[in-house]
C-alpha cells in the first residue's frame, strides 16, 4: 500500500500544522489496514510530516509488523545534504 494522500500544506504555515488533521487520516488507514489487509502487506508512508504519520500509522495496525512498514524520507535527505 502506498499512502500518498494528505492535508496539503497552506503558506506560510508550519509543518506542525500537519500533526491534527493529517494524524486523524493515518489513525484511520492504520485501523483499514488492520482489518482488511494480509498480515505480510508493505506499507510505504509519502505524507507530511513522514516519521509521525508513519508512528500514527504503526500504532494502529496491529497485526501488520512494523518491519513491513517504510517511509519515503529522501526530501529530508535532500535537505540534510544543502
Amino acid at each position: 500500500a502506498i499512502l500518498a494522500g494528505s492535508r496539503p500544506r497552506e503558506k506560510n504555515k508550519p509543518r506542525s500544522q500537519f500533526l491534527i488533521p493529517n494524524g486523524k487520516i493515518f489513525k484511520e488507514w492504520g485501523e483499514s489496514l488492520d482489518e482488511y489487509a494480509a498480515e505480510n502487506c508493505k506499507v510505504l508512508v509519502v505524507s507530511n510530516p513522514v516519521n509521525s504519520m508513519t508512528f500514527v500509522l504503526q500504532q494502529n495496525m496491529k497485526r501488520i509488523p512494523a518491519k513491513n512498514i517504510t517511509a519515503l524520507t529522501r526530501l529530508d535527505h535532500n535537505r540534510a545534504l544543502q
